[in-house]
């Protein structure tokens, strides 16, 4: 049998830490709990979790149409896509008003920097794919401690909402999120497919267990019919 390959470990420094990327791939810290009270969330009043378990689904797109809703409504409303492996922000959004990485002028819990948020359309944002455009090749500690930083190392300062754009799945990054946002609810994302939503009460049970109300359910794709019904797109 073939010994497994492991990942380029240029790729790996590239997609964490290099290239003027201030994130560290080891800074998580699972003792660390709750950022909602810190510096960085203290004055954003909601923050609800987009998620989906399955790829695909649209959950992104949902994510950027739900902030322009909620944003026409009169709200400031900041956006954290915290797919670090596929970062969808900057292909919905388009490059921010000022590309430059900066430092915020507040600190977060012990002295940590915090990253100023990037301006897209009017939203607050926040994306690896801003940051770095190379691979990131991560798991365990180091995605979590990346994904950590995305959402709770930036000056959000005062928002009504922020959403974040959760990776699919039920994993490390998804538990790290729950840990240290405490979101306020979650939307989850499916499509009318069986497997999209056999997943989706996979992803249901996992915010129950974490104590996150789910406040919606968006079917996404709903105008499509299967290949049985031969309908066309709506």
């Amino acid at each position: 049998r073939r010994a497994p390959a492991a990942a380029p470990a240029a790729a790996v420094e590239a997609g964490a830490d290099a290239g003027g990327n201030p994130l560290r791939s080891d800074a998580y810290d699972p003792g660390l709990g709750n950022y909602r009270t810190g510096a960085a969330l203290r004055g954003v009043r909601h923050v609800v979790a987009v998620s989906s378990c399955k790829g695909g689904v649209g959950k992104s797109t949902t994510c950027v149409n739900l902030a322009a809703a909620l944003q026409r409504r009169g709200l400031r409303v900041g956006v954290c896509d915290a797919d670090v492996h596929g970062p969808s922000l900057p292909a919905l959004l388009g490059p921010p008003a000022d590309a430059t990485v900066r430092l915020a002028p507040e600190v977060g819990e012990d002295g940590r920097e915090l990253l100023e948020p990037f301006e897209a359309r009017g939203f607050a944002a926040m994306s690896f794919g801003y940051l770095n455009d190379a691979p990131a090749y991560m798991r365990g500690s180091r995605l979590a401690g990346v994904v950590q930083q995305l959402c709770a190392s930036v000056a959000w300062r005062r928002l009504d909402v922020l959403l974040v754009d959760c990776p699919p799945g039920t994993g490390d990054a998804q538990l790290t999120l729950a840990q240290v946002l405490d979101f306020d609810g979650a939307v989850v994302v499916t499509t009318p497919s069986p497997l999209a939503f056999a997943d989706v009460v996979k992803g249901i049970a996992l915010f129950d267990e974490v104590d996150v109300p789910v406040v919606g359910v968006v079917e996404n794709m709903g105008s499509v019919a299967d290949a049985r019904g031969g309908a066309k797109a709506a």
